[in-house]
């Protein structure tokens, strides 16, 4: 099996050299791939730095409009390109540790997709702050209701698929540009009938650079789950 674990990056310098060398002591024979937005702090090039030390390593410098789904859709075609396996995405920020992606696989030899969750037994939540986990809870609850999804985690950002959901669900054709890709993706999952297994995960809180959520992000997550729903596609 060849696995791909890959994470998109926006001015994660401070995260990526550690994130680098903590998944390949998880999954020495997996594949790594850095989507970088063209960070101005340098994460792409830190990460181009250390390709020499891992062979396995690899950097893609998006051009164009930046944006989490847009880096997403990237690594999905380029995983597909490339004849993986399985493919694993994660953040950069550590709040998904990748101590977990072994798991992540393991549940891969069963089902066709695989979320780490914070809300199965076993699993955690530990951002600080009420309105956080509020927000989670109820965006996540939203698309339980609004896609029948048979999942606790429906936001969850850690992930893992066999190669042939991505093709089926369309990957190469879409165009969410935000955080809303998540989503789009676990909606056509469950349309096609895929089956989905939980592992649970301790979610910490970033130690290090900023979040880039905003409200802008938040609205075009609702919109989207709606503008899925209802269209039926």
């Amino acid at each position: 099996m060849r696995n791909l674990v890959f994470t998109p990056t926006w001015n994660e310098a401070e995260n990526i050299a550690l994130l680098i060398k903590d998944v390949f002591a998880a999954v020495p024979d997996a594949h790594m791939l850095i989507v970088d937005d063209q960070s101005p702090d340098g994460t792409g090039q830190i990460a181009e730095s250390m390709s020499g030390d891992f062979p396995n390593l690899h950097v893609l410098h998006r051009q164009g409009p930046r944006g989490r789904g847009w880096a997403g859709i990237a690594a999905y075609i380029w995983a597909l390109d490339h004849e993986f396996d399985r493919v694993i995405e994660m953040d950069a920020d550590f709040s998904h540790q990748p101590c977990y992606i072994p798991s992540l696989l393991a549940a891969l030899d069963e089902f066709d997709m695989v979320l780490g969750s914070r809300y199965v037994p076993g699993g955690e939540d530990r951002r600080p702050g009420f309105h956080r986990h509020v927000i989670s809870r109820l965006a996540g609850r939203y698309q339980q209701i609004m896609f029948g999804a048979p999942v606790r985690d429906c936001t969850s950002g850690f992930r893992g698929y066999r190669s042939p959901v991505l093709e089926t669900i369309g990957v190469r054709n879409l165009t969410t540009w935000g955080p809303a890709i998540l989503s789009d993706v676990l909606y056509r999952v469950i349309r096609h009938g895929f089956k989905i297994a939980e592992v649970p995960i301790i979610f910490p809180d970033r130690e290090r650079g900023q979040s880039t959520l905003t409200p802008k992000i938040l609205f075009e997550g609702l919109w989207n789950v709606a503008k899925l729903k209802f269209s039926g596609k």
